[in-house]
């Protein structure tokens, strides 16, 4: 049963999950893959914390009704918490304004809540009428991890200089590194490498000048009198002459394309006459190339002939270079475009893209600013102090810069498929800070010292934290076995991520939080005598 207990939550959770998602009119795709091994490990994650304090009670000679009972007061805002916390953290995503993002964070962040429920309503009723493991096993089981907790819990306390001392450094080095990260992406950045689409595009790259859509908006301007006055024509060319150069693109179309085709087929198809005729030559030829317009088959200007496009093909060499070439495009036109004559402007598909790529990564760390601060509100409320807040934050963001430091070291880049790794690892990464500061608050109400509820917070959440912590890894490990780029860099970030933000909570939380030692314990006391006088006013 114990196999069985957590297939049954889980599945039950994961199956509310997505009926609400295609109830509401939602889509199974690429991104929504990835939801149901995130929502596994999010749910085995409350369980394992849930039934650890179970486990411990009963170690302590409690009855099975009382232990139950004492793990899901004791446990249940604090899981609630990190239910709601993780939920904000996808939900972080819906700033980014990429659709796709969009709908996987708010569905994910529902899908988290639903697992909530399914926890909370399936696992009581499961821990009554289940048999408890032997009394035996139980108390060497404990008596393993305590001596383990105890020995790093001493080792903490005795060296918390040296302990806040690296942390500080290497985080400081690893935000140095995470901040030399390029922001760089390719339209088909979620295929693996030897992938057949993939090759079609590179032979293209290489034999026919480009795969990827270069479209630019060209309007004639104010003292124009539409995209074929020979004055406009000859801006046209200059401009085409620069994004052949600058982009190095194959072959380009626009309408100066069809006055060449004329002024080519005027010459018997002489190649050296498709060029812009001289001024002359290009007004007898203009009936004919008026009759092209009217037939053409590829639209490249409006009827009323103001609007037109410049489109070629280029290749696809990321959205670094492609940034590049567009501020360079940007500063021709300021210098050598007459705004009077030709209107510039890029526009198309791969220029979106290579907005996007920028964009998400600016939304998503936008998104857990927000996330940070609503975490801080949270954290503030169990110790009514801002400095606690930021205490349980600090740790929260090691992960992270962390994070960012091996993507430099490996050469990955910020993009789509990567900064959304940085939401799922905040959203998850936060439970243990939350776990860690209920289980503290709860000692702390009881009459003990902070020193002694920390010590007694590290022997039971300490050993939820590190089971729950191995059980996330080996789910986020199984979306390295994809071959899709999106759910790989999820896995192994992810996993990385969590690794770190164990070592952050475990070893640097506590050091951080004993030199306020006075402070929490007067806002826990304060605290507990206002409870008290409101059970005596009761009485």
């Amino acid at each position: 049963m114990g196999v069985v207990l957590p297939f049954i939550i889980i599945v039950t959770g994961i199956f509310w999950s997505l009926s609400f998602l295609l109830l509401t009119g939602g889509e199974l795709d690429v991104m929504s893959v990835m939801q149901p091994p995130i929502l596994m490990v999010i749910g085995l994650s409350g369980m394992v914390h849930v039934v650890n304090h179970y486990q411990t009670a009963l170690v302590a000679s409690e009855s099975k009704d009382k232990a139950i009972f004492g793990a899901f007061k004791t446990l249940g805002l604090a899981v609630f918490l990190t239910a709601l916390t993780t939920s904000l953290g996808f939900v972080s995503l819906y700033f980014t304004n990429v659709p796709s993002l969009m709908w996987f964070g708010l569905y994910t962040g529902c899908g988290v809540m639903f697992m909530f429920l399914a926890l909370f309503s399936i696992l009581p009723f499961a821990l009554y009428h289940l048999p408890s493991l032997p009394s035996s096993n139980r108390e060497v089981w404990a008596s393993r991890w305590n001596k383990f907790l105890k020995l790093l819990f001493h080792n903490i306390t005795a060296h918390r200089k040296a302990i806040s001392l690296s942390f500080i450094v290497v985080t400081l080095l690893a935000g140095y590194f995470m901040s030399q990260v390029k922001t760089n992406g390719y339209i088909l950045d979620n295929l693996p490498e030897g992938h057949s689409l993939l090759e079609d595009f590179q032979f293209f790259d290489q034999q026919y000048g480009g795969s990827k859509p270069l479209e630019i908006q060209i309007q004639a301007g104010s003292v124009g009198q539409d995209l074929f006055d020979y004055r406009v024509l000859k801006e046209i060319e200059k401009l085409e002459d620069f994004v052949r150069e600058n982009y190095n693109t194959g072959f380009i179309m626009s309408p100066l394309t069809a006055v060449k085709a004329v002024n080519k087929a005027q010459n018997r198809g002489n190649p050296k006459a498709f060029v812009l005729p001289s001024a002359l030559s290009y007004e007898r030829m203009q009936p004919l190339v008026d009759k092209m317009g009217q037939s053409q088959n590829i639209k490249l200007w409006t009827t009323d002939k103001t609007i037109g496009r410049l489109s070629s093909k280029t290749a696809d060499n990321g959205s670094l270079l492609g940034k590049r070439q567009h501020q360079k495009l940007d500063e021709f036109v300021e210098s050598n475009i007459d705004k009077e004559l030709l209107k510039v402007r890029l526009t198309g598909t791969s220029f979106l893209i290579d907005k996007s790529h920028e964009l998400v990564t600016y939304k998503v760390f936008s998104g857990l600013g927000f996330a940070f601060l609503l975490v801080g509100i949270i954290v503030g409320f169990l110790f009514r102090s801002w400095r606690v807040s930021l205490l349980v934050i600090l740790p929260n963001i090691v992960p992270l810069v962390w994070i960012g430091c091996v993507m430099y070291w490996f050469g990955i880049d910020f993009k789509l498929s990567t900064s959304i790794v940085f939401a799922i690892a905040f959203g998850i990464a936060v439970d243990d800070s939350i776990h860690f500061m209920t289980n503290l608050r709860m000692q702390m109400k009881e009459g003990h010292s902070l020193l002694k509820a920390l010590f007694l917070t590290y022997l039971t959440t300490g050993k939820a934290i590190i089971l729950t912590t191995l059980i996330l890894i080996s789910g986020f490990v199984m979306l390295t076995f994809s071959t899709l780029e999106i759910p790989w860099f999820t896995g192994v970030l992810v996993s990385l991520s969590l690794l770190f933000a164990v070592l952050a909570d475990l070893l640097w939380l506590p050091v951080l939080l004993i030199p306020f030692k006075k402070v929490i314990e007067r806002k826990i006391n304060h605290r507990n005598s206002l409870d008290r006088d409101k059970q005596t006013q009761l009485k």
